[in-house]
């Protein structure tokens, strides 16, 4: 009894556009081939000073981000670091050997790229000086006490970051699963703690992504209603990496999950309403009708809700979240970089362009700018159905490629970002865009019902019943022909062959009349007129 629902959805002008998207390949753009291996990060550092000595200097001073030299040192080296593309350290940290990177006590590995994971059990928020500030470009470095498995054990480790989780609570003793790329700089003398310094601590909560060994904390660079940055690249190829951890049809069966917990919050609440006595005021009935709007649109479709995923992006991303639509384009992604291909196993993806019903009418706003003039025209609209974006591994057997499709799929996968596309149609000298949501998982469910056995040879059988009834009166045309012959040629047989018929003439009719006819002289009615009806 909503009507039109007040919710708005303010989006920009090209909104009103057409969904498919231009000239895009997929929601990355194509990766570029790389060239030679990229230089090592103790190159980098011995470019700007920074050699074995300098870092052998950090183990004997106790307090490293106190005294000047050993903090600019730190500096100089998170500063290089952020400008180290992820997959660089990554592809470096696969190079070195097992016998450098795991002992974490070994000369040699000093300056080198390992990986690290454990517990983190606190981080302190070191401001730095306006000098500092000025030089390096940041306000904080962060101080993580960590403990860290070893071939040895578990260890204690200092770490120096520029990023850490904004989750995560500062200056408190906290518990909580990190890791992270960093350059060893060796052994503390007086703590024995081992000494990293990495870009950022990567964070994994006790969720499903951080079950899968996604970082979370890269979702904190996400801008929902915005195109695609650099920044997030990382976060995508993660969040795909983490879909491909997981086992054919789990993700379908957790969300289905997660939706009838969610079914059943929403019952809770929906009961809230019919016990009170007195009668609802206007909120509350609103409140309700959106309530029994949602909980149908969630039984029927056996998806959640897709309206907030639009209005409120930012409390969604990572979430699991299924979807039931219509897929109207697919498009195979390749990716072309080698290290990406190396790191994570994965050489393509599929997007899948879809509408979604909507559980209640939406009035769109929109504005759009006449060419020649600044004023802007608000246009406004009702509409029922809303494009989204779903990332997959891989796609069911037989399931078709291209546009102008009509597939119907439901999918399962986590949401990345309501993210900004041009599409096909144009404003102006500009293309169009528009938003949609965009989840990243394994494969989609493709909704047609597999033909049984007998429906796949039911043409068969029909057309050979077909044959054979068009056989049945043909022959039964042909047996009546030939006895209606037979019949004929008795008959002619009967009556004298082929003798020609005689015919009795009028004498005889006149002498023996069938019947006797009185009168003969009298005219017949109707000759003078007077019986004419």
């Amino acid at each position: 009894a909503l009507g039109v629902c007040a919710v708005l959805f303010f989006l920009c002008a090209a909104n009103a556009a057409t969904d498919h998207p231009a000239t895009n390949t997929g929601v990355l753009p194509s990766e570029k081939p790389s060239g030679p291996a990229p230089a090592r990060p103790r190159e980098i550092l011995a470019e700007v000073g920074i050699g074995p000595a300098e870092l052998e200097k950090l183990q004997h001073t106790e307090s490293i981000l106190q005294q000047s030299d050993s903090r600019s040192v730190v500096l100089q080296i998170l500063y290089r670091l952020a400008g180290m593309p992820l997959r660089n350290l990554e592809y470096w940290e696969a190079e070195n050997s097992e016998a450098d990177t795991r002992q974490h006590d070994n000369p040699l590995s000093i300056g080198k790229t390992i990986s690290v994971s454990g517990r983190v059990s606190q981080i302190d928020a070191i401001a730095l000086n306006d000098e500092d500030r000025a030089r390096f470009g940041k306000k904080f470095v962060y101080r993580c006490q960590l403990s860290i498995a070893t071939s040895k054990g578990p260890r204690r480790a200092i770490l120096f970051v520029s990023v850490a989780p904004s989750q995560l609570p500062r200056g408190e003793p906290i518990d909580a699963a990190c890791g992270a790329l960093a350059i060893y700089l060796g052994i503390g003398k007086e703590t024995t703690d081992l000494l990293l310094v990495a870009d950022r601590l990567a964070w994994y909560p006790e969720t499903l992504l951080g079950d899968l060994q996604m970082d979370l904390s890269l979702l904190e660079n996400i801008q929902n209603s915005k195109p695609l940055r650099g920044e997030e690249y990382e976060a995508f190829y993660q969040m795909l990496a983490a879909a491909k951890r997981t086992a054919g049809g789990e993700l379908v069966r957790r969300a289905y999950n997660q939706l009838v917990h969610e079914t059943g919050r929403l019952e809770e609440q929906q009961r809230k309403f019919k016990g009170p006595i007195s009668p609802l005021n206007e909120d509350e009935r609103i409140e309700e009708a959106l309530l029994q709007t949602q909980l149908e649109y969630m039984r029927k479709n056996a998806s959640h809700p897709f309206v907030p995923l639009v209005e409120y992006p930012d409390r969604f991303n990572g979430e699991l979240i299924m979807l039931r639509g219509t897929a109207y384009r697919i498009v195979k992604v390749r990716i072309n970089e080698p290290e990406i291909r190396k790191r994570f196993g994965i050489d393509h993806y599929y997007q899948i362009d879809m509408r979604v019903n909507l559980e209640h009418k939406v009035k769109l706003v929109t504005s759009r700018t006449v060419e020649g003039e600044t004023e802007k025209i608000r246009e406004e609209k009702i509409v029922t159905q809303h494009p989204a974006t779903f990332c997959a591994l891989s796609l069911p057997p037989n399931m078709p490629i291209g546009d102008h499709l009509l597939e119907p799929i439901r999918v399962a996968g986590f949401y990345f970002k309501n993210w900004q596309y041009q599409t096909a149609e144009m404003r102006g000298d500009r293309a169009a865009e528009r938003t949609a949501p965009m989840l990243i998982g394994r494969e989609p469910v493709w909704d047609v019902r597999k033909p049984s056995e007998i429906e796949k040879y039911g043409g068969f059988i029909v057309g050979i019943l077909f044959l054979l009834i068009l056989l049945g009166i043909w022959g039964v045309v042909w047996w009546t022909g030939r006895r209606d012959v037979a019949f004929g040629k008795k008959m002619r047989q009967a009556s004298g062959g082929d003798a020609s018929p005689t015919f009795e003439s009028k004498s005889d009719v006149d002498q023996n009349p069938l019947f006797p006819i009185e009168n003969q002289d009298v005219a017949p009615p109707g000759v003078d007129g007077e019986n004419n009806a």
